[in-house]
């Protein structure tokens, strides 16, 4: 094992689970922080209009994010069951073909989020007055999402050994640049937005070179192999070649079903081999079928079965906001930007929450390829642990001094009025997020990938969609019902999850989970 990895399959896991979150939510706040530099920088250089133009911009920019970090995320399974098996071959395969994947659909989405922005903009009812704005700032800040995207999948790879620190400082260097390169390019440049955004895209840049370099220096430690293997032209093509004529589904049930820990057959009184009723098929040819798929090289395949029900959820609930981000852009500028703050101030507590459901995932997997399911349930017991200690001084700090946090953002008194009420309605119920965090990860890791991924779609679309009529038919908009939406589809999705966690444990997994 290399420097910087944890293993999960082994021994106690409190200061493992701390040791993985801790960094990946300090790489967060770290991303955060840059991130909110643009806002914080444009807001007093130029105002609130151009502050909501950045925060009309937002959800847009989240739904193609949202993709990436689905896609990502269905790599670090994929890795941290290979990790957890010791198949050094088939990480080198993820690897191979995660870069290709965020390259190709980076180039497409940039173009695609270049042509329509304008259109889906007007969908979003934005403002006039701001409109112009918010067009420039989201083309420019897109031309930056392929380097997002592959800092995601080999970042994702990293993690997937249990090594957060790396990508954590990687972060902090490109942060820090994009802040340097704000202030020097919003006094250089006529437009503040452009400055932004610009700068935004060139430590995305940075970023990508950083993470690359690494990987290329330390392929021997990671893959725990003869690197050159990763590079040989070889002549195979099919090495990234998608399944043919398979659903996303079935390729989801066959990649999490499968068991890579080996022979797993049981010994009976008798001392004849006995298969357990977990490990059995439902016939012969899904069984030849997993095997087939699980043991082929078509690895893109696999990171579209396991990432796509996770990058659909992530931007499925980035379009349910947008009903709301609609709602909330006819309360006029002030409450605007105050939920712009908001939604800034609110990653706080949100990105600790989704740390702590991605170490779930982690060690979930590596379990799962070590053939040690039992551990599941300990995994979990210690994340809602460690994510209740972390959550709960937040959400009190952030009740607390909304107004002086609402301030940073914006000093006019509407926002900070605005920004207060929300963040006092919202922040006491992340506690509820968290669990959903946890629970959602908790059903993926256990194969019902796309079981979480309806919930999530009944929820905070359904809900959300339903609750959002209802408003605006019996013309009710305000900031208080608003934010009452969010909580309670949060609330819904948790019930939901808990009940089918609680047949899981009992049906899918049976003994092997205490």
């Amino acid at each position: 094992m290399g420097k910087g990895e944890i293993l999960f399959t082994e021994g106690p896991l409190n200061k493992k689970i701390l040791k993985f979150v801790l960094p990946l939510v300090m790489a967060y706040f770290i991303q955060q922080a840059y991130s909110s530099a643009d806002l914080i920088i444009v807001g007093h250089y130029m105002g609130k209009n151009a502050s909501a133009a950045i925060g009309a911009s937002s959800l847009l920019i989240t739904i193609a994010i949202g993709l990436f970090a689905g896609l990502a995320m269905g790599v670090s399974m994929l890795f941290a069951r290979a990790y957890g098996a010791g198949d050094n071959e088939r990480k080198k395969k993820i690897y191979h073909c995660s870069y290709r994947v965020a390259i190709g659909l980076g180039i497409g989405v940039t173009a695609a989020g270049f042509i329509f922005s304008p259109y889906l903009l007007k969908l979003m009812q934005t403002p006039d007055d701001i409109f112009e704005l918010t067009v420039i700032y989201f083309r420019i800040y897109f031309l930056g999402i392929t380097f997002m995207a592959v800092f995601e999948m080999f970042a994702s790879i990293i993690r997937a050994v249990g090594n957060s620190s790396v990508p954590m400082i990687f972060q902090t260097i490109a942060g820090g640049i994009n802040v340097i390169l704000d202030l020097i390019l919003v006094n250089i440049l006529d437009n503040g937005i452009v400055a932004v955004s610009v700068a935004t895209v060139i430590a995305q840049g940075i970023g990508v070179v950083l993470i690359s370099v690494y990987l290329a220096k330390n392929m021997r430690k990671i893959f725990n192999g003869d690197t050159n293997a990763v590079y040989e032209k070889s002549g195979k093509t099919n090495e990234c070649e998608e399944i043919k004529d398979k659903s996303v589904e079935a390729a989801v049930g066959e990649l999490n079903n499968h068991d890579t820990s080996g022979d797993r057959t049981k010994k009976d009184d008798k001392g004849n081999d006995k298969t357990s009723v977990k490990d059995a098929p439902a016939d012969n040819n899904r069984e030849k079928s997993k095997e087939k798929y699980m043991t082929s090289d078509n690895i893109v395949s696999a990171i579209f079965a396991l990432g796509m029900p996770v990058a659909l959820q992530t931007m499925v609930m980035s379009i349910s906001n947008m009903f709301l981000q609609a709602n909330i852009n006819t309360l006029g500028v002030d409450t605007i930007t105050a939920y712009t703050a908001f939604f800034k101030i609110e990653l706080f507590i949100y990105y600790p929450a989704v740390s702590v459901g991605q170490a779930l995932l982690i060690a979930s997997n590596q379990n799962i390829g070590a053939g040690k399911t039992e551990r599941i349930s300990l995994v979990i017991k210690t994340c809602l642990k460690i994510g209740l200690a972390m959550i709960i001084p937040l959400e009190t700090l952030e009740t607390i001094f909304a107004p002086y946090l609402v301030s940073i953002f914006n000093s006019e008194p509407g926002v900070i009025e605005v920004g207060t009420q929300i963040i006092r309605i919202i922040a006491p119920f992340y506690v509820v997020y968290l669990i959903y965090e946890c629970m959602s990860n908790a059903v993926r890791a256990m194969g019902k990938t796309i079981t979480a991924t309806v919930v999530s779609i009944t929820t905070f679309v359904g809900l959300r969609t339903f609750l959002y009529i209802i408003i605006n038919v019996l013309n009710i908009q305000s900031v208080v019902n608003v934010s009452v939406i969010y909580i309670s589809t949060w609330c819904l999705a948790v019930v939901l999850l808990m009940i089918i966690w609680n047949k899981l444990r009992k049906t899918a997994v049976g003994n092997d989970m205490a």
